[in-house]
């Protein structure tokens, strides 16, 4: 047997009665692969902004203080998204969604970023 890894794939090579088998299985990636891949030259401080808003808890909600409350990675705040609760609790909605507000607002959506909370998790 020969195994053959790449980032996402495995494959596995089997010899059974002189043939090969060929078995390709996608990996998961992981949340932080996840931010690096969408955020891409901002990915540092995006994983920064991350572990400021939510300690990298997709279930995190906060701000149950106010009228509405933030949800997810990235803490998005249902006052300003217009995004239902189940969308933003949804790791890759929310990876994808803080990436449309950071592309349109920067980081100045995030009170970890102006706050310069996030200096921590450099």
């Amino acid at each position: 047997m020969i195994i053959f890894t790449a980032p996402n794939i495995e494959i596995t090579f089997k010899r059974e009665e002189a043939k090969a088998i060929v078995k390709i299985e996608p990996k998961e990636l992981s949340t932080e692969d996840k931010i690096k891949e969408v955020f891409g030259q901002d990915a540092k401080m995006a994983l920064a902004i991350a572990q400021c808003e939510s300690q990298m808890d997709s279930q995190r909600i906060g701000d149950t203080n106010m009228a509405k409350f933030s949800y997810g990675l990235f803490q998005i705040n249902q006052t300003w998204h217009d995004y239902p609760a189940k969308t933003l609790l949804d790791a890759d909605e929310n990876i994808r969604i803080a990436h449309e507000i950071f592309l349109k607002d920067g980081w100045q959506r995030w009170s970890c970023y102006t706050e310069k909370f996030y200096l921590k998790y450099f």
